[in-house]
C-alpha cells in the first residue's frame, strides 16, 4: 500500500546562513560525470496533487541491480543478508552531488534555482519507499514543519535497490529574495529489504541561492557591462590587476557562523571564459611546508602527490627552508614574499624571505620579523603573516602580545633592507592602508586618508566595505557607500578626489547586496560582483 507522503515547503525565516570564512564556488561548464542514461519505467508510488501534478515522483522500480549511469561501480552483490540492528557504519548510504562530484557528504553547499541531481549508493538492498519517506522527514525535521512543498520538488529514479538518483527540482520560485531556502538529502530512518534502519549516514543541505557575476563599470559610471554567466553561486576573488583571472570557492560547509571549513577552488579565465577545476586548496595568501608552487595567474598551493592537479605553463616551483607562516607575490608579480620559520609550532621571530621567481635566488633576513603571529579568534590557532606592497616598499606586522599592539616592518628593496615604520596613531588597532599609484596619499581603514604625514580627510561617511581602489595613477579612489541619512537602504558607488577633498556618486542605486573588487591599473575600469544586474542611470 502506497503511503501519501506530504509536502514541505522551507520558508527560512528562521534561518540566516552567509559564506562561512575558510578565510583560508547545473553549470554548462563544470565537468559532469560521465554522460547518464537512465532506463526508466514509470511505476511504484505517486500521487496526483490537486493540479494534476505528481507530488512525488519514484522511477525505475522494476530495474535490477548494477544500474547504468551512476558515479559509482554498480549495486551492492550482498543480496538479501539479513542484518541484525540498526546499521550505523560510515557509508551505509554514500551521498555524492553530480552538479560537482568533487563534493560528498556531508557536505552543505549553495546552489542555483535550477535542477540539482545527487546520487546515494546504499551498501545494502534498500526498502525503496522508507527512503523515499526518510529524505521528505529530513526536510521536516530539519526545520521543524510539516513536509508542505518538498515532496513536489524531488524525483526518485532507482537504478537497482542499493543505487538512487535523485532530482531536486527547483526553479525561480525558489530564488526569495534575503531568504535561503534550503532542501535536505538525509536518508537516516530508512529501511533495508530485511528491515534494518541505517541511522548515523551523512547528509546533503542544498541552500538555495542566485549566483554572483562579474560585472566591469566604466570609471565615469556610464557603462556596464556583465563578463561572466556562471550558473553556479560562487564566491570570487580577482587575482590580477587586469581582471583576467579569478580565483573561484564553492563552500562545502556552508553557515552563518566563523567555523574554519575548506571550500572547493577552481581558476576561471575571463578572457577564454575556460574553468580549471583543483582538487586540493589554492591560496592567494599561502600556508604550509616550504616546498609549493607559485603559479604566475596569481595563487599558491602546497606540492604535493594528489593525483588530479592542473598542469600549467605559469607554475614556478618555490623550496624554501622551513616552514611559511604566509607567503604572497609582490605587487608586480616577480617575487614572493614570505615569513618562514623552522617548522609549523615556530609562531614568533621568523625570517623575513623574498624569493624571485625567474632566478630562483632567495634574500633571506633571519629573525628580521620579531614578535608574535596574531592570534586567530575564531580557533585556538594564528592568523597569516599578511603583506602590502605599494609598489615601492613591501609592509607587514608581527604583534606585541604583552602590550596588545602591532610591531610594524618595512622591507625597502631598493636598499635591500628591512626596518620598522609608524602609522599614524588613529590606525593603532590595525595599521592597514590603501596607497595612490605614487604613493603620495593613503587611505587608512581606521584613521582615514592622509599626504604624507597630514590627516587630510575621516573615513566617508556612509563607507560600506574595504577596501578602496585608486583609478590609475590618479589620486581619485571608489568605495561603495550608503546615502545618508538613508541608511543601509540605498548604496551607491562613490568616487572620492583626494586633491580637491570632494566625492560624487558615479553609479546611484548599487545593488545591496554587490562587492567592489577590484579597478583596472589604467583606471578606466571598476571591477564589481553582485546577483542582480548593474544599470547605471
Amino acid at each position: 500500500m502506497c503511503k501519501n507522503p506530504e509536502t514541505f515547503l522551507p520558508s527560512a525565516s528562521s534561518i540566516r546562513l552567509t559564506y562561512g570564512k575558510g578565510d583560508p564556488i547545473m553549470r554548462s561548464w563544470i565537468k559532469f560525470a560521465a554522460a547518464v542514461l537512465l532506463i526508466l519505467t514509470a511505476s511504484g508510488c505517486t500521487k496526483e496533487r490537486e493540479a494534476g501534478q505528481k507530488a512525488v515522483e519514484v522511477v525505475g522500480q522494476g530495474q535490477q541491480e548494477g544500474g547504468a549511469g551512476s558515479p559509482s561501480e554498480g549495486g551492492s552483490k550482498e543480496g538479501g543478508a539479513a542484518v541484525s540492528g540498526p546499521i550505523v557504519e560510515p557509508g551505509a548510504a554514500a551521498i555524492t552531488f553530480e552538479g560537482d562530484l568533487r563534493m560528498k557528504a556531508p557536505a552543505t553547499t549553495l546552489v542555483p534555482p535550477t535542477k540539482q541531481a545527487f546520487w546515494i549508493r546504499f551498501k545494502y538492498p534498500m526498502d525503496r519507499e522508507s527512503v523515499v519517506e526518510a529524505i521528505l522527514a529530513s526536510n521536516a525535521a530539519m526545520r521543524g514543519q510539516d513536509h508542505t512543498g518538498a515532496a513536489g520538488k524531488f524525483a526518485f529514479d532507482w537504478q537497482s535497490d542499493t543505487e538512487l538518483r535523485i532530482e531536486l527540482r527547483l526553479t525561480a520560485e525558489d530564488d526569495v529574495e534575503g531568504v535561503h531556502r534550503i532542501y535536505a538529502v538525509q536518508v537516516n530512518g530508512a529501511k533495508t529489504r530485511q528491515g534494518a534502519e541505517i541511522q548515523d549516514q551523512a547528509g546533503f543541505r542544498a541552500v538555495v541561492s542566485k549566483p554572483d557575476q562579474l560585472w566591469r563599470i566604466s570609471s565615469d559610471g556610464k557603462k556596464a557591462e556583465r563578463l561572466t554567466s556562471f550558473e553556479v553561486p560562487y564566491g570570487m576573488r580577482m587575482l590580477d590587476e587586469e581582471g583576467r583571472f579569478l580565483l573561484l570557492t564553492r563552500p562545502t560547509l556552508y553557515c552563518e557562523c566563523d567555523a574554519p571549513s575548506t571550500p572547493l577552488f577552481s581558476i576561471y579565465d575571463v578572457k577564454a571564459r575556460s574553468i580549471t577545476d583543483y582538487p586540493i586548496p589554492l591560496y592567494t595568501q599561502y600556508v604550509g611546508d616550504g616546498a609549493f608552487i607559485a603559479d604566475k595567474r596569481g595563487f599558491m598551493y602546497a606540492e604535493t602527490a594528489v593525483p588530479g592537479i592542473p598542469d600549467s605553463k605559469d607554475k614556478i616551483r618555490v623550496r624554501l627552508n622551513g616552514y611559511v607562516q604566509g607567503a604572497q607575490f609582490t605587487k608586480d608579480g616577480k617575487a614572493v614574499v614570505a615569513a618562514v620559520g623552522k617548522d609549523a609550532r615556530q609562531v614568533s621571530d621568523l625570517d623575513l624571505v623574498v624569493v624571485d621567481l625567474a632566478t630562483g635566488k632567495e634574500r633571506r633576513f633571519a629573525k628580521a620579523l620579531l614578535g608574535k603571529l596574531e592570534d586567530n579568534m575564531v580557533n585556538d590557532g594564528t592568523l597569516p603573516v599578511s603583506f602590502y606592497d605599494d609598489g615601492q616598499h613591501i609592509y607587514t606586522r608581527m604583534y606585541d602580545m604583552q602590550n596588545r599592539e602591532e610591531i610594524r616592518y618595512r622591507y625597502d628593496p631598493s636598499a635591500d633592507r628591512v626596518g620598522t615604520w609608524n602609522a599614524p596613531k588613529a590606525a593603532s588597532g590595525w595599521s592597514g592602508f590603501v596607497a595612490s599609484a605614487d604613493g603620495a596619499y593613503r587611505m587608512y581603514a581606521n584613521a582615514g586618508l592622509y599626504k604624507g604625514e597630514e590627516k587630510k580627510a575621516d573615513i566617508p561617511r556612509g563607507m560600506a566595505g574595504y577596501p578602496v581602489y585608486w583609478l590609475g595613477a590618479s589620486h581619485t579612489f571608489v568605495y561603495k557607500g550608503y546615502e545618508e541619512p538613508a541608511g543601509n537602504s540605498k548604496l551607491h558607488l562613490y568616487a572620492y578626489d583626494a586633491d580637491a577633498g570632494q566625492r560624487k556618486v558615479i553609479v546611484p542605486n548599487m545593488p545591496l547586496n554587490s562587492e567592489l573588487i577590484g579597478a583596472a591599473p589604467d583606471g578606466k575600469w571598476i571591477y564589481v560582483q553582485s546577483t542582480r544586474d548593474i544599470k547605471p542611470d
